[in-house]
């Protein structure tokens, strides 16, 4: 068991559980999905894990390598891959112009 789920609520814990290897397989980090804390800074990033945007009531749609689907109340949001590259994703470096 992973010793941040003891305090997810059970709902969020099985909704990950149930995607995990899936997730895994195409390149999700442990880290990624099981993180309970929004505020996760690593670098100059925010990197909350999956685990920190769900509520009991969401379901996982879909994983690809990319994004996890969450439908919650009909309306369906991605959880990004932070180490992915989208067109919409632009990094800053400090000092540069």
């Amino acid at each position: 068991m992973n010793k941040q789920s003891k305090q997810l609520k059970p709902e969020v814990e099985a909704e990950i559980r149930r995607i995990a290897l899936d997730a895994i397989s195409l390149g999700w980090s442990p880290e990624l999905l099981w993180e309970q804390k929004f505020w996760n800074i690593r670098g100059i990033e925010n990197r909350p894990g999956l685990a920190a945007c769900l509520r009991p009531e969401d379901t996982i749609t879909d994983v690809t390598e990319d994004y996890i689907e969450i439908s919650r109340d009909g309306i369906k949001t991605r959880f990004y891959h932070p180490e992915r590259e989208f067109p919409w994703k632009r990094r800053c470096n400090r000092g540069s112009e």
